[in-house]
């Protein structure tokens, strides 16, 4: 199975700029209206993915480079989509999984929708970029807030801001099917004050073989003087998502919510 190297450009880029090894000066890759949040995917040869919200309403793009010099013209994949939401860390995710490109973002499909976390995928045989919705009918997703990797196996593990027990949850599925349908939908961490918080956006990471999922949140916990704590937690399965524990990454200053 031959899965890519994921990277994320800077967070807040507002025109997508990519520095090639032996190129005299910065390259820009998309500069229209509103580009940002970037994405980066290379696959085994070399090949740079590239996706990035831009446009008005919102659409997720895609550019590719054999050299990071020259890029492709944009390929729209938010296909079918009103409009996807990017910016301010809630913007795409992407990955390669054989010949297939998987990207995550949250988008609808008519105007006034609540927009929902979605697959994008397209394979090498395909013409377009088509959509399958990662939450089940019963999802509150909110805030746009996500992340997604993929192990060694091609399996996608995405980790996204739930609401539907009425506080923030970081709710996990994951994907056999290159992204064509999820699975194993559960929350991993139910805040004992209701809610952690609700506006940074959670991380995932997994082992090569994929047994074992890292996620990390910033929880929100309020202490016995009274004082909510915004600290930084990890909810870790060992066994493919089946069980979670969850702890506080560091004992340094607490920060105050």
């Amino acid at each position: 199975m031959r899965v890519c190297l994921i990277a994320t450009a800077a967070l807040f880029c507002l025109v997508t700029t990519v520095v090639a090894e032996d190129a005299p000066s910065p390259v820009t890759v998309a500069s229209e209206t509103g580009a940002n949040q970037p994405a980066l995917a290379v696959d085994s040869e070399g090949k740079l993915y590239l996706a990035y919200g831009a446009g008005d309403p919102t659409q997720i793009w895609l550019r590719t480079s054999t050299d990071g010099k020259e890029w492709s013209e944009p390929t729209l994949v938010s296909e079918g989509a009103y409009e996807a939401m990017s910016g301010n860390t809630r913007g795409p995710r992407i990955a390669l999984i054989e010949d297939t490109i998987v990207v995550t973002a949250f988008a609808n499909f008519r105007d006034g929708e609540k927009k929902h976390l979605y697959c994008f995928r397209k394979r090498a045989k395909d013409k377009k970029f088509t959509a399958a919705r990662v939450g089940g009918d019963a999802a509150r997703d909110m805030e746009g807030l996500h992340d997604m990797t993929v192990d060694g196996n091609g399996t996608m593990h995405v980790v996204w801001m739930e609401a539907r027990s009425g506080g923030a949850e970081p709710y996990y599925a994951c994907s056999t099917s290159e992204g064509k349908s999820f699975k194993s939908e559960q929350a991993v961490y139910s805040a004992p004050d209701g809610s952690i918080c609700p506006c940074c956006a959670p991380s995932i990471s997994a082992s090569d073989d994929g047994k074992t999922i890292v996620i990390q949140f910033r929880n929100k916990l309020k202490a016995a003087d009274g004082q909510y704590y915004n600290d930084m937690h990890a909810a870790v399965s060992t066994n493919k998502g089946r069980k979670w524990s969850t702890e506080r990454l560091d004992d340094r200053d607490r920060w105050k919510g």
